[in-house]
């Protein structure tokens, strides 16, 4: 829903490749759950959220199709 109303929302984005990464039964890791104010934090500076992730040596962004 949160794609529908931003399609670039880009924690929404994340989100969904990750749980789309899991195998059926897998469960997320507590450890990668956070919260952000993405349009604060992120939107209104014209950062990227993703960006962000992978400067920080996210090793665990799943590659989509």
């Amino acid at each position: 829903m949160a794609l529908e109303l931003d399609p670039d929302y880009e924690p929404a984005i994340f989100n969904r490749a990750v749980v789309e990464s899991l195998k059926e039964g897998e469960k997320l890791p507590p450890d990668k759950v956070e919260s952000v104010e993405y349009y604060k934090d992120y939107a209104l500076t014209q950062k990227s959220y993703i960006q962000t992730l992978i400067q920080q040596g996210e090793n665990n962004i799943p590659q989509t199709d």
